[in-house]
């Protein structure tokens, strides 16, 4: 069930994004502002029952925080960095908090036991996410490489690595 909940703020963020009228006075509040109000309630949610959260949809969900609050304070220099940066503002927040992960581990909550390959795994990803932002970045105007590449080549490579980690632990009785 929570995984399904780390989805929704992205969701919802694409969802208002693709369904409002760009042009509109309350446009960004609008797309930022509830897809924050989600993000916030899917980590207080993941918080709460003590569930894993996958750092690629915390980081998304940072990014849209982030992104909300300012909006709403009337933060110029983070909208203009975002709007320069797209996408590569969201890749940026993931590759935070894999880094971050990856330095202060103990800090977060974490689904499997920590062994060698589980710092090797997350060591990749966290490489992988610092190319995926290099890419977006650099072809900022192609949605190909700043958006589909990047993001589908994190996620399909977090499953596949998270299948291999859960197929080699042992399966504890209830």
């Amino acid at each position: 069930m929570g995984r399904f909940f780390e989805v929704i703020p992205l969701a919802t963020f694409l969802i208002i994004m693709r369904n409002s009228n760009p042009s509109s006075e309350n446009y960004w509040l609008l797309t930022y502002g509830i897809s924050a109000l989600a993000a916030i309630g899917c980590i207080s949610f993941n918080v709460f029952t003590h569930g894993f959260q996958n750092k690629i949809f915390l980081g998304i969900n940072c990014y849209l925080i982030s992104g909300a609050v300012g909006i709403v304070t009337n933060q110029a220099w983070l909208m203009n960095l975002y709007s320069s940066m797209q996408s590569a503002a969201m890749l940026m927040w993931i590759m935070g908090i894999g880094i971050f992960a990856l330095l202060f581990s103990s800090w977060f909550p974490v689904q499997l036991r920590q062994s060698a390959r589980v710092r090797l795994y997350e060591s990749f990803m966290t490489l992988l996410t610092i190319g995926a932002f290099g890419l977006a970045y650099s072809y900022p105007e192609s949605k190909l490489l700043s958006e589909t590449v990047p993001f589908l080549a994190l996620l399909i490579i977090y499953y596949m690595l998270t299948f291999q980690l859960q197929s080699k632990q042992p399966i504890r009785p209830a």
